[in-house]
């Protein structure tokens, strides 16, 4: 037989399509990481769906086939999404494991939490899709609210989750509401068995929440928050607003820092730090931040961060909360490489386990690109994976089963005959 992992190419379908003659040995290590968890099918159906959606950015389940010399039903492979009986915590926590093995993270791990939304304007009948708060337009849009967690690396955000918000009234049948807050201490916990984090980094959706705050400190785990401008703070005895504070402040009370990139100056900040007290979290410190609008000239909106993190500059705490940008960078190159919201799947388990594989992908991916030792793009890096898997390896050949290579539509594939 053939190992999962030396697959042939399947014939074109009236299209250009990716020929995978053979898969990278970099990502076949990752892969065969979690062989133990599957069966056997269901480990061909694993590589499948992992290395279709790498190379292929029209991926879909219907397009799987195509990449492939072994013809398998479409609906296998839908089926190995929504049905098929693999425990889903384990291989959640494999994952942890794998990267925990894999010496990219940092001395200091920096989490960072955030969310984003796969936009589904006609798609009613997929479970739990409804109106969400879509922060770049500034609207309500349709779809599915993500909450995504990462930690730094020096090569971008290193993704280790992604679970689906559903709002209380989009709820079906099977599934529990859970807050989004919930679902980041409930991922963060599971994870931290496998994968401690230092600190985390999050917005004031969730750094409003001091239940969720207390969740990371009891894990031992510290923040970088930032806070809604009417949250309540006591400084010098007096509890206020957060922007009350703000606006007895005057220029003295401020230092001037200016961020630099490749040695040229990029973005110029304003930054106060004090110390101040908030109910249940205790003495924290205080950072307003206002960056400086070259356009308009003048300071932006302030900032509020908060931080339990002793004896930090207020330029430190700046410079770890813009940490927190890096996440987008996930978003925007998942949903450009790996069809992270092209999916077409109405099931609730299914939308799950879609993206806890384009996670899987882009993990693979970036620990590609930390072994070559070169910092780049996800999209060059799928273009890499995508030329390795259009040649024939010798590790391939030598594996493959000889009455498969004696088959002549095969021996045409790999150019053996005309």
């Amino acid at each position: 037989m053939v190992s999962p992992l030396n697959v042939i190419l399947a014939t074109n379908r009236g299209e250009t399509m990716t020929n995978i003659l053979s898969i990278p040995e970099e990502i076949s290590e990752n892969l065969s990481f979690f062989q133990p968890l599957y069966s056997k099918p269901q480990f061909c159906r694993f590589i499948e769906h992992v290395i279709s959606r790498t190379i292929d950015i029209r991926h879909s389940t219907n397009r799987i086939p195509s990449h492939f010399f072994h013809k398998v039903n479409p609906s296998t492979e839908n089926r190995f999404l929504t049905e098929s009986p693999w425990n889903d915590s384990k291989v959640e926590d494999r994952l942890y494991e794998l990267v925990e093995s894999s010496n990219i993270l940092p001395e200091f791990r920096m989490g960072v939490l955030d969310d984003t939304l796969a936009h589904k304007k006609f798609a009613e009948k997929m479970d739990g899709v409804g109106k969400h708060k879509d922060h770049l337009n500034n609207t309500f849009s349709y779809g599915h609210d993500i909450v995504t967690i990462g930690v730094c690396t020096k090569y971008g955000c290193l993704p280790l989750a992604a679970k689906p918000y559903v709002r209380k009234d989009n709820i079906i049948k099977g599934i529990k509401f859970k807050t989004k807050n919930k679902i980041a201490e409930e991922t963060i916990k599971q994870m931290h068995n496998h994968l401690p984090l230092d600190a985390i980094t999050m917005d004031s959706w969730y750094g409003n929440n001091a239940d969720l705050l207390l969740a990371f400190r009891g894990l031992g785990m510290k923040f970088v928050a930032a806070i809604k401008s009417n949250r309540n703070v006591t400084s010098s005895h007096k509890k206020q607003y957060a922007r009350e504070l703000f606006a007895k402040l005057e220029p003295k009370d401020f230092e001037i820092f200016t961020e630099m990139e490749n040695r040229k100056p990029k973005d110029k900040y304003r930054l106060h730090k004090e110390n101040v007290f908030i109910s249940k979290l205790g003495n924290v410190d205080l950072l307003i931040s206002q960056q400086w609008n070259k356009d308009e000239k003048k300071w932006t909106e302030p900032y509020y961060i908060i931080t339990d993190l002793e004896k930090k500059s207020a330029i430190e705490i700046l410079c770890l909360y813009l940490k927190r940008s890096s996440i987008e960078g996930f978003h925007r190159e998942a949903k450009q490489n790996l069809s992270m919201e092209r999916y077409l799947i109405r099931d609730y388990k299914g939308i799950v386990r879609h993206l806890f594989l384009v996670v899987v992908a882009y993990v693979f991916l970036m620990l590609l690109m930390f072994r070559l030792g070169k910092e780049s793009t996800i999209g060059k890096m799928c273009e890499y994976v995508r030329k390795c898997c259009e040649t024939v390896s010798f590790h391939t050949v030598i594996n493959m089963d000889r009455k498969l290579i004696m088959q002549q539509n095969v021996q045409e594939n790999l150019g053996l005959i005309a």
